[in-house]
């Protein structure tokens, strides 16, 4: 994360405010590793997605077993989201009528989403608003809770469509820019006011080749344009003049719709497509166009966005150092072009083709096609799935290799991602403190060792970074179940669960491209990811190939699981007086 530079004052209403600011800021970062693309959808989307499943399963299309994890993950997350609980006792909802059971009746799961769908959903976004600026208002700093109202408001906006970027650029501009130390609260009132999705009208400049703005012109009645000197004005001073003197045509597409800037750009995105579609059927119909950005006039405000059309995967700051992530890239070359070792064709084979289609992946603006070619990734380096009697097992199959081995370096990405921020935001603060207090052989494990210091130690440490509520509060919590080995089993074990339900996601979301044509707002996050989880898993099997000489891809499958499964049951037989020691061992991983 980036700490806020702007002035800030010591009331208590200051201190809730800027933890919730930074917690928006951090979720929405596309470089942040808290960022929504590690989250999962939103309540109200899990609820239409079961919903709609829940037609397919009526219709007869799949079978009613397909719900079982969309009815798990449903009601983990009613059980824990505080919005909801304030809904269903300010409404005196009995909370039996939207408990959803794995052996209910079709009608009785409907019953239950329906009443979701009226009495919750529509309410979920202002009561959340209202309890966010409860605790602003509080006396009682309950940072934990402001943290994870951010995370439910943030994902309810993306869930409803509204637009990572939007969301982002609405808190910096109502939580950066201005010295907040009287009234916070009305900055966070702003924040909502500016991030709420609305939709309105907006117009999109379009820079492309001459037979293509005839084709837009044609069709959609769009204004064209032969030179940047016709434009409008607000669009005139947005061009740079590199751009401006180029042989270009323009083309502006009038009231297209759109909950905000960037979501409204999608819309050309989508006919550019569909274009270029076309363009492929009959190639010598003109060259396709590839557009890589438009620039957005929202007339409301007067505002023009310069907006990027190719937004595969953000991988944000990696954890790894970069000499980590060039050790891999040996290990991989000297496997895949070494002489003189004994090599399994299979594996070769499997090994090229997923990373052939995680490259298609990265070279490709189209977002079903992402998904596809990542998920192709994924499913060409995993072992074939067996048969179960009857019929393939396919999306289980998977979701019982990706999960484990994805996750594997969980504990020691998430102490890895505070120790780079602090490293970024602190430098010499943090690593002379560090270099002094710590104990170890490399400055990560002398920062590990500070979770285990005496209190003095502790407070001298978080003092650091005292100017960053949400840094203090990542600190408390990274404290908690570095001392509790029970919290750390538990951290873990749900992780690797909502893992495997997003893998189930993914996979649904894939089946619907490929059988539908169809897909939503949220295939771009679930290609980041996906792609996430294939990082991981090539990562895993490249180092265990190396370190046991095994070159056979189902034996080397089995050894990752069998190292993954022992892991974690060493972990278990740690004790609560052993908190130090399982850390260390967590942070490790299955490879140590």
């Amino acid at each position: 994360m980036k700490k806020l530079e702007n002035t800030w004052g010591n009331s208590n209403q200051c201190a809730m405010v800027k933890t919730f600011a930074e917690a928006v800021l951090e979720l929405t970062d596309k470089l942040s590793f808290e960022s929504y693309r590690h989250k999962s959808l939103s309540l109200s989307a899990k609820a239409r997605e079961l919903g709609a499943n829940l037609s397919e399963v009526s219709k007869k299309i799949v079978s009613k077993p397909a719900l079982e994890p969309m009815i798990d993950e449903f009601n983990s997350s009613v059980s824990v989201d505080r919005v909801v609980k304030r809904i269903i006792f300010e409404q005196k909802i009995p909370p039996s009528a939207i408990d959803v059971k794995k052996t209910d009746t079709l009608e009785s799961i409907q019953a239950a989403l329906g009443i979701f769908s009226r009495l919750i959903t529509p309410k979920y976004q202002k009561t959340a608003e209202r309890m966010i600026l409860e605790l602003c208002s509080s006396e009682a700093r309950e940072k934990s809770a402001i943290k994870d109202c951010a995370n439910l408001y943030v994902t309810h906006l993306l869930g409803n469509g509204s637009s990572r970027e939007h969301v982002h650029l609405s808190a910096i501009r109502a939580f950066t820019i201005a010295k907040i130390d009287t009234a916070p609260i009305e900055h966070v009132s702003n924040f909502f006011a500016e991030a709420t999705p609305r939709r309105r009208n907006f117009e999109i400049l379009i820079r492309c080749n001459k037979k293509t703005s005839e084709y837009w012109s044609n069709t959609l009645e769009a204004p064209r344009f032969e030179k940047a000197a016709e434009l409008p004005n607000y669009f005139q001073y947005c061009l740079p003049d590199s751009i401006k003197n180029t042989k270009s045509s323009y083309i502006i597409l009038p009231k297209v719709y759109g909950l905000d800037p960037f979501s409204a750009a999608k819309s050309a995105k989508i006919i550019n497509d569909i274009l270029n579609s076309f363009l492929v059927v009959f190639p010598d119909g003109n060259k396709r166009s590839q557009i890589k950005f438009v620039h957005v006039h929202d007339a409301e405000t007067g505002g023009v966005y310069r907006v990027s059309l190719k937004d595969f995967v953000n991988e944000g700051h990696p954890t790894r150092n970069r000499s980590d992530h060039q050790k891999l890239v040996e290990k991989m070359m000297n496997f895949t072009f070494a002489g003189g070792r004994r090599k399994d064709p299979g594996l070769q084979s499997k090994l090229f083709g997923a990373l052939q289609a995680a490259s298609a992946a990265s070279n490709t603006v189209e977002v079903d096609a992402r998904l596809l070619s990542v998920w192709s990734a994924l499913e060409a380096i995993l072992p074939s799935p067996m048969k179960d009697g009857e019929k393939s097992v396919h999306i289980t199959h998977f979701a019982k290799y990706v999960a484990p081995l994805a996750t594997s370096q969980y504990i020691y990405e998430t102490y890895k991602s505070f120790y780079n921020d602090l490293s970024r935001n602190y430098m010499s603060t943090f690593y002379t403190f560090i270099d002094r207090n710590g104990e170890g052989d490399g400055k990560f494990d002398k920062f590990l060792s500070i979770f285990h210091a005496e209190p003095e130690i502790k407070s001298e440490f978080t003092s650091i970074f005292e100017d960053s509520e949400l840094l203090l509060e990542r600190a408390g919590e990274l404290d908690r179940i570095a001392n509790s080995t029970s919290a750390l089993r538990s951290k873990i074990e749900k992780h690797e669960q909502r893992v495997s339900w997003q893998i189930y996601r993914i996979y649904r979301t894939r089946n619907n491209i490929v059988h539908k044509a169809t897909s939503d707002i949220s295939t771009p996050y679930l290609t980041e990811n996906a792609y996430s989880y294939f990082k991981a898993l090539i990562s895993m099997l490249v180092t265990t190939c190396e370190k046991f000489d095994i070159l056979e891809i189902n034996p080397l499958f089995d050894l990752c699981m069998a190292l993954c499964k022992e892991h974690k049951s060493k972990l278990g037989d740690f004790t609560e007086n052993q908190s130090r020691e399982a850390l260390s061992f967590a942070v490790a991983g299955a490879l140590a």
